[in-house]
């Protein structure tokens, strides 16, 4: 019988977390994972008042042998590994945000004074794009975050160019490492990118606007930072161009290479 990967994924989790279980509370090898209600069950050492780091990094060493031996799947084996080292070790903490861009600003502005919820979360549809009014005064729309304008995009059609990536759609990063993520859309014209899963771009925030050169290239640098581990997912999107292209950043923890 084929067991479903679901199934194989969860059971790893499983065996992830009662790893570092003992590691951390000392528990009993006689515990053991009731199959009915998934909880831990059996009698239960006392907990040891600490662990040394040695201990914690023979813990975090033998669950992800383990991991390596039963996971064949690159992509589970790596997610996994991230949250076993997030569960042992710990991923450390988000930093608090950089206000030296204008964008990053914006976002400030709008904590402050309650306003502008757009420019907090993607789920708030972002002010429409008057191109008119962007070529007039770009620094208008260039000065303000709004992740929602990556659901701008223009509708397909005769003339309408359609937004393209122009870098791999999947790379890794280290945390205190950044990678660039590209696209084309039409030159002079705003391109906005979007993660949903943590990280930070170069201005500070979880999504940047930025303008397409003459050649229609749209670059943003892409940090991983503390606090975030495994898959990020990016929308890229420009309000002249249609379609989205669509990145996946998957962040390590430095010493789970």
């Amino acid at each position: 019988m084929r067991i479903p990967r679901n199934a194989v994924i969860a059971a790893s989790i499983v065996a992830v977390a009662v790893a570092a279980w003992f590691v951390f509370s000392g528990d009993t090898p006689a515990q053991r994972i009731d199959p009915t209600t998934g909880r831990l069950v059996g009698e239960i050492k006392p907990a040891e008042p600490t662990k040394a780091p040695s201990d914690r990094d023979e813990g975090l060493k033998t669950a992800l042998a383990q991991i390596d031996a039963e996971i064949k799947d690159p992509e589970t084996r790596d997610i996994l590994r991230q949250h076993a080292i997030g569960t042992i070790k710990g991923y450390g903490r988000s930093e608090p945000m950089d206000l030296s861009h204008p964008q990053a600003k914006s976002v400030a502005e709008a904590l402050r004074t309650g306003t502008h919820p757009e420019r907090l979360s993607p789920l708030i549809p972002a002010r429409k794009f008057d191109r008119a009014a962007f070529l007039s005064n770009p620094d208008d729309y260039m000065s303000v975050a709004e992740p929602g304008r990556v659901f701008q995009a223009a509708p397909a059609g005769t003339g309408v160019q359609a937004l393209t990536a122009l870098t791999p759609r999947r790379v890794n990063v280290d945390q205190g490492s950044a990678v660039t993520l590209s696209v084309k859309a039409e030159a002079g014209m705003p391109v906005t990118f979007t993660s949903f899963d943590g990280g930070l771009f170069g201005n500070g925030f979880v999504s940047q606007t930025v303008v397409a050169g003459a050649d229609g290239k749209a670059s943003v640098s892409f940090r991983g930072v503390e606090g975030t581990i495994a898959n990020s997912q990016i929308l890229a999107s420009c309000p002249t161009c249609s379609g989205q292209a669509r990145f996946t950043v998957f962040t390590r923890v430095p010493d789970s290479k």
